[in-house]
């Protein structure tokens, strides 16, 4: 979350990803509200390992799994359209 939220951390594998967010799968189920906002940092599986760091919405939770949309100011971003070229 942002300065003002708490802080808590744990491990996710991101299950799928586009332009305007993605899903990811937690190692516990959380408890989160729709439209919370997060703070997610993960690496690209591309040749670099890209490093990403997105400020996401939350949209849906589904026991483990949890669908987000990028923040609107998270939207443009070269690195993740290059990975996402098919």
């Amino acid at each position: 979350m942002g300065k003002d939220g708490p802080a808590d951390t744990g491990l996710m594998t991101i299950v799928d990803i586009s332009t305007s967010g993605l899903k990811f799968k937690t190692t516990v189920p959380r408890n989160f509200a729709t439209g919370t906002e997060l703070r997610v940092e993960f690496c690209l599986d591309d040749r670099n390992r890209t490093p990403m760091e997105k400020r996401v919405i939350v949209r849906n939770v589904s026991g483990s799994f949890v669908g987000v949309s990028f923040h609107p100011k998270e939207l443009e971003d070269p690195a993740l359209g290059f990975y996402l070229m098919p």
